[in-house]
């Protein structure tokens, strides 16, 4: 009888066992699993790759007196000037609440910084003043709703005046005006007669010299801005 309970005992604790390592063997295998499953990589945030930068395309004023940069105001890029000597003591000089401000130039005489901006993200830029001294903005190319306004060139041979190309006239092709920038008046440089902007360039040139001996004299050079852009420095 002794025997026989023995031998029970025995197949039911042989049974449970059985039943056991399965389980056992399944929950090895799932944490396997898990272990074996790579994990996901963390999600940039979308400011990171899309945001603004905290400042950039930083000059300095042609006297040396002031540095300027881009820097968000309330979200949007804009121009920010501050004494080279105290670059902490910064100001916005510029008021761009949509699309913010890529592109701006000093004047030679350091007075004004020149940008171009347009009208809620519609590309019809136009070419602004800001006064340094007293803050005042004055749109240099009050034209026709849907004409262009770009920046051809400065000089510091004629400090108070700006070359811009406007489109108003026909919509394929810029036109020179020379603007005073004291008084916003424009005046006619040339009609384009059909050339492409690139070839705009040497005809800017000619208001301030008259001659093209003059101007392949002259000590006038070109120099890239922001790879794209090119400007005339005499």
């Amino acid at each position: 009888m002794n025997r026989i309970i023995y031998l029970f005992i025995t197949a039911i604790l042989l049974t449970a066992c059985s039943d056991k390592t399965p389980d056992a063997t399944t929950a090895g295998a799932d944490a396997g699993a898990e272990l074996a499953t790579p994990m996901a990589p963390a999600v940039i945030p979308r400011a990171t790759i899309f945001g603004n930068p905290e400042r950039t395309v930083a000059r300095i004023s042609p006297d040396g007196s002031y540095v300027s940069w881009l820097a968000p105001k309330d979200g949007v890029m804009n121009v920010w000037v501050a004494p080279t000597e105290d670059p902490d003591n910064a100001r916005v000089i510029t008021n761009d609440t949509y699309r913010g401000i890529s592109i701006y130039y000093w004047a030679p005489n350091r007075r004004y910084v020149y940008f171009v901006q347009d009208d809620g993200g519609d590309e019809n830029f136009h070419v602004y003043s800001s006064d340094i001294g007293s803050g005042e903005v004055r749109d240099l190319t009050p034209v026709a709703e849907g004409a262009r306004a770009t920046i051809e060139l400065v000089s510091s041979e004629r400090p108070d005046h700006i070359v811009v190309g406007l489109n108003e006239r026909d919509p394929q092709f810029f036109d020179l005006f020379i603007v005073d920038v004291t008084t916003g008046e424009r005046e006619l440089l040339k009609e384009n007669p059909g050339l492409p902007r690139t070839a705009l360039e040497p005809l800017s040139l000619s208001i301030f010299e008259k001659t093209a001996a003059r101007m392949a004299n002259s000590n006038c050079s070109k120099h890239s801005v922001q790879g794209k852009m090119r400007l005339w420095a005499c």
